[in-house]
């Protein structure tokens, strides 16, 4: 037989796995336990509150996103009111989520419970996925998404049982409709089967699978279709402003960081582990997935965390090699890297002073912890500044006055803000607020006069700090008619 032909035969389909370990669920208590711990320390950040104000909007789309962390952000609300502790709860969750199914995912690849728990708890302790749990936010639910579709994959790869691609149509559905980049994981499958599993793809149950994800992500596409595909406009906008892409020179190195210390020699591990072993050849995809993903974000200088959800699966993947190594090294191990996480803590959730979040390496590694403090203060500021109506340069702006100074309406040129409309006609003066230049307000207001600089208590130095105030007798034509040129994208 030749090596070809050994890498496209199938494997023993055994469905023989190890019982699933228990201690998986008590680390994923633990990291829903944690995360509410902190979920009030600091304050909002600026998504959030413009998540909370897109669910007082609800669509099947909006120009930066699908829909679903908009309808999570209006069940929160409805459910527990406008607490911050019950915003965070489903990211929690879904942070929870990770971790079991990295643990489901060790025991597909055939870890016993030593690895499944090794593989779990470095999932819960790394930082990328700590910090990301931490937030509302499209990427919390994307990277659940991306772990749920691997691992459904995986298993249909060591079972053969096609029915599960219907299941996977359904998470990849769900999905695309809370964030677009899931097409490149379906990609990055895509040519992972094609090159070590084409014996899956033959499976009518496939396209089946296809239909359903189609149908589920039909109402956002039909949106954007109905709006004139702003999705594109304001990929188009971030480009040529620099904000959309990332460092290409960057992104490997980063991919050595941004999990941890002693979480990254694992996935490390476990990508070569599956390169490598011919008795793992059914899962082989993973890497294959892997590398064509590296490459296309290098190449389109996408930022290194874009591949962070495929990294639970190559981290069971490492916790069972050194399993099989040795067990005894696995047990060793779950105890470095749960001391490790614990240690790193500050890099991901805001345990320490809000202060120490302004600079230096929590700043360098987690910039929006420092973004989640000073809305009350900036909220304070503008209220003190009288007019009929309040104009914003971001959606973090509109959406923290929206929640903490709910008094006077409050507009914003600022991505979905723009479509909800241009205020009346009669709305004067009105208070314009953010890092505009003067040249921006001369041209766009009149009788214009500054009013405060934003800061906050403890001078963190974030997005809003330096921010401005004016309060302008009104729009230099009427509002209807300006409304056009203050559109502007930003992420």
């Amino acid at each position: 037989m030749t090596a070809a032909a050994e890498t496209l035969a199938p494997p023993d389909r055994s469905p023989s796995v190890d019982r699933f370990d228990r201690r998986v669920l008590g680390v994923a208590a633990a990291v829903v336990t944690l995360q509410l711990a902190v979920a009030g320390r600091y304050g909002w950040h600026r998504d959030e509150l413009y998540f909370v104000a897109c669910g007082r909007h609800l669509a099947w789309g909006y120009v930066d996103q699908p829909p679903l962390t908009p309808v999570v952000a209006r069940l929160s609300t409805a459910l527990f009111g406008p607490s911050l502790y019950g915003l965070r709860i489903f990211p929690a969750l879904a942070d929870a989520g990770m971790v079991v199914l990295t643990g489901v995912l060790a025991r597909e690849l055939g870890g016993r419970r030593r690895a499944q728990l090794l593989a779990s708890t470095a999932v819960a302790g790394a930082t990328v996925l700590l910090a990301v749990g931490h937030l509302l936010s499209t990427a919390v639910f994307d990277f659940l998404v991306w772990t749920a579709l691997t691992a459904v994959v995986v298993h249909i790869a060591r079972t053969g049982d096609g029915r599960w691609w219907i299941v996977a149509g359904v998470v990849a559905g769900v999905g695309l409709e809370n964030k677009h980049s899931v097409v490149f994981l379906l990609a990055g499958l895509l040519a992972g089967l094609l090159v070590t599993r084409r014996d899956l793809l033959t499976d009518r149950r496939v396209w089946l699978g296809v239909a359903v994800a189609a149908l589920l992500w039909l109402p956002n596409l039909a949106w954007q279709a109905g709006h004139g595909w702003p999705v594109f406009d304001m990929s188009r906008s971030l480009r040529t402003n620099g904000m959309h892409d990332g460092n290409m020179f960057l992104f490997l190195p980063m991919q050595l960081v941004f999990l941890g210390p002693f979480v990254t020699p694992l996935w490390i591990a476990g990508l070569v582990w599956l390169v490598r072993d011919r008795a793992r050849r059914e899962a082989r995809f993973l890497a294959v997935a892997w590398g064509v993903l590296t490459v296309t974000f290098i190449a389109t200088a996408g930022k290194p965390y874009y591949l962070a959800g495929l990294y639970p699966a190559l981290i069971a993947a490492g916790a069972v090699w050194l399993e099989r190594r040795s067990s005894r090294w696995v047990r060793r191990a779950v105890a470095v890297v749960a001391t490790a996480s614990v240690l790193a803590l500050p890099l991901a959730v805001p345990i320490l002073p809000a202060g120490a979040t302004g600079s230096g390496p929590i700043a360098g590694i987690n910039p929006e912890l420092r973004e989640t403090y000073g809305w009350e203060a900036f909220a304070r500021a503008v209220d003190a500044v009288p007019g009929a109506a309040v104009f914003t340069q971001s959606y973090g702006e509109a959406g923290a006055l929206q929640q903490f100074s709910p008094t006077r309406p409050v507009y914003s040129g600022h991505n979905n803000y723009w479509l909800w409309g241009p205020p009346p006609d009669d709305a004067q003066p009105v208070v314009v607020v953010g890092h505009f230049s003067t040249a921006y307000v001369v041209a766009h207001f009149a009788g214009c006069e500054l009013r405060a600089t934003i800061d906050n208590p403890a001078h963190v130095p974030n997005k809003e700090r330096g921010a401005h105030v004016w309060r302008c007798t009104g729009p230099v034509h009427q509002w209807r008619d300006e409304w056009p040129s203050l559109r502007h994208y930003n992420a």
